[in-house]
């Protein structure tokens, strides 16, 4: 079972990659926190970004001490290289390179922030996303 999506995996017309995603797919993308957080701290950084800082950043975000054991984060990053990532990359979101485990955004996630507020993120319901609020905390994890 490959856990990443190669470049043979995209879609044939990558500009128009994300423009032909239906609403139900936007919503599904957007669903999980953990992508939520993901395209936020990628939208902070502007460049490409290691897997292994991403996941520290999400980890933060998601209430894990930044003392916390290995294991805490070992998870976040399992589901993020396993799960997250590789959604956002078939979608043509973000770009993963597998040899340096580098994520970046690409210009074809625009549409994704018609529906979250990414300047948003904290818990004060003036900044955070919508979809931030109406899914809750509950599916951070997810």
């Amino acid at each position: 079972m490959e856990a990443m999506v190669g470049p043979d995996d995209r879609p044939d017309d990558p500009e128009s990659a994300l423009d032909g995603l239906s609403e139900d797919r936007i919503f599904s993308l957007l669903s999980a926190g953990r992508r939520r957080e993901l395209l936020r701290a990628l939208e902070a950084a502007g460049e490409a970004v290691p897997l292994s800082v991403l996941t520290r950043e999400v980890a933060l975000a998601e209430g894990i001490e930044s003392d916390a054991d290995a294991g805490a984060f070992k998870t976040v990053y399992v589901s993020l290289y396993q799960t997250h990532v590789p959604s956002l990359a078939a979608a043509g979101a973000v770009e993963y390179d597998p040899v340096e485990k580098h994520v970046e955004l690409t210009s074809r996630a625009a549409p994704l922030f018609t529906y979250l507020d990414i300047a948003g993120g904290s818990d004060d319901e003036e900044t955070t996303g919508l979809l931030s609020r109406f899914f809750g905390a509950d599916h951070a994890a997810n």
